[in-house]
């Protein structure tokens, strides 16, 4: 549905002015329209529904934001979908805010309220970030000032664009392990027990994403062509810009935009694998790859010193610049390598860095990580921290975020995950 409050504030405003609704009657409307959208109940296949952990949710509605010349769009129906978010509280629609520099202050105090009170709505999106991101990927500044989301956090310019912007997630985790000869079904690559430095085993890391990507683009594309074949959209074509100048379904390219999306999974985890691997391995030399690996075969199984060297390495989320430059490195590799492709639509695979619920289904072929994770425990969502690595507080978890090149590598969007405990909101300000 995307901006909805751009799209309806019109007809609401004419109706007040002639008498036909009030502002109780909107917000009533509003409600039911939530309520009537978490009747959608997607069909998946059993596999699909355990992977997303139950029954997918993707309808995203935003609101606020800028209008195409960058004016702030915050109108009244802005405020009646916050109050609906507030009462309602609705596994659907997913609601965000579209946040940016001269975003109203009460617009902000009431987003920061609702959440404050516990409301898992709206997730907060940055225009400051998104815009550029966008216009970088060949939007139109007035196209990217105009987006929403899709699905979860996906950015689009949505009258124009069709980006199947959720065509796979990579478990990069998996490309580590192949990189460490945990596993043999990757690239063939030169052992892990040669390397001397860090930067070669990140080396051998990068064989194998660009090994696994490739793999995926095949895959990928008999996909694309089926649906373009098989399963045109007429309806969506005809709501599209571009479909009916060219005559082209959108499911064959006759969109003005054709990206297609693409998740990197576990930046974290291998990000902190790697500080770890540098500082226990390289630079203290507590033990050697070797006798890493066997720890790791082991599931850290009788060496539980050897885990807790790893554990206490650097960890992404605390603000530390010697672990989040493998984050930005490990962000790099994966997006460099879509990069290279092209989808059958003509468009570009863009990388993104959110996880849906992978980072709990891939634990079923991903093991132990020279991280000190052990077989069985949860990746990292998105680009948040590890469950329970980040130490340093709120601020630094966010200072290792904003400090990735999200703009450049990041373009399918990301998730990072912040909760607060709620004793520490309850005295004085604590929207503020």
């Amino acid at each position: 549905p995307g901006r909805l409050d751009q799209l309806l504030d019109p007809y609401y405003e004419a109706d007040l002015e002639a008498g036909r609704i009030d502002e109780q009657g909107a917000l009533e409307l509003v409600g039911c329209f939530t309520v009537k959208i978490s009747e959608i109940v997607p069909v998946f296949s059993r596999r699909i529904t355990r992977f997303h952990g139950g029954l997918f949710n993707g309808q995203v509605v935003v609101v606020g934001g800028t209008d195409a010349e960058g004016r702030d769009a915050t109108n009244p129906m802005t405020w009646l979908f916050l109050e609906a978010m507030g009462q309602l509280r609705m596994r659907q629609p997913n609601y965000h805010a579209r946040l940016h520099q001269r975003s109203p202050r009460p617009y902000v105090e009431r987003i920061a309220t609702m959440l404050e009170q516990g409301s898992g709505a709206p997730s907060l999106i940055n225009d400051e970030v998104i815009v550029p991101m966008l216009v970088g990927r060949g939007a139109t500044i007035a196209d990217a000032r105009d987006y929403s989301p899709v699905g979860c956090v996906e950015p689009v310019a949505g009258s124009a664009t069709f980006g199947s912007t959720d065509a796979a997630l990579v478990n990069l985790p998996l490309c580590l392990e192949r990189a460490l000869g945990l596993k043999s079904d990757g690239a063939p690559t030169a052992p892990a027990v040669g390397c001397t430095e860090i930067g070669q085993l990140v080396e051998l890391f990068a064989a194998q994403v660009e090994h696994l990507v490739e793999s995926m683009r095949v895959e990928l594309q008999a996909i694309e062509r089926a649906n373009a074949r098989w399963h045109p959209t007429p309806l969506t074509s005809a709501l599209l810009q571009g479909c009916l100048e060219s005559g082209t379904d959108a499911s064959a390219g006759g969109a003005r935009y054709n990206g297609s999306g693409v998740q990197g999974v576990g930046v974290a985890d291998v990000a902190d694998s790697l500080a770890a691997i540098e500082q226990v391995v390289f630079e203290q030399r507590i033990c050697d790859i070797a006798a890493l690996v066997a720890a790791l075969r082991r599931d850290f199984a009788g060496q539980p010193h050897l885990r807790g060297h790893l554990l206490r390495a650097p960890k992404y989320g605390n603000d530390d610049p010697r672990v989040d430059r493998f984050a930005r490195q490990v962000m790099a590799i994966f997006s460099d390598a879509l990069a290279l492709r092209k989808n059958t639509r003509g468009g570009d695979y863009w990388a993104g860095f959110y996880s849906v619920t992978a980072h709990q289904a891939f634990v079923e072929t991903t093991g132990a990580l020279p991280s000190g994770r052990l077989a069985g425990q949860p990746l990292a969502s998105g680009l948040s921290p590890a469950n329970g690595l980040d130490r340093r507080g709120p601020t630094a978890c966010l200072n290792s975020a904003a400090g990735l090149d999200l703009v450049q590598r990041a373009r399918n969007g990301v998730n990072v995950n912040l909760k607060l405990d709620r004793g520490a909101l309850a005295h004085g300000d604590g929207a503020a």
